[in-house]
């Protein structure tokens, strides 16, 4: 459920601020892969090197959004 809020389509938070809001990607997507001892999550997004700290910045505004939000509740 994480990874289709964050990263996994086009209405997902990730496309929506770097692509729509900044403009700075055509996509940008997350996975995370489930596995029963070790899990693996990432997030990515093909930028100009230009925009490359702007949307590192972005993407972490994103999860640590999500981390607020889950702990509020």
């Amino acid at each position: 459920m994480l990874n289709t809020i964050l990263g996994a389509g086009f209405s997902s938070r990730l496309f929506m601020n770097l692509r729509e809001k900044h403009g700075y990607t055509y996509g940008s997507y997350s996975a995370l892969n489930n596995d029963m001892l070790v899990s693996e999550f990432s997030a990515y997004a093909k930028v100009r090197t230009a925009v490359t700290d702007s949307s590192v910045t972005e993407i972490m505004y994103e999860l640590n959004r999500i981390v607020k939000k889950s702990t509020t509740r």
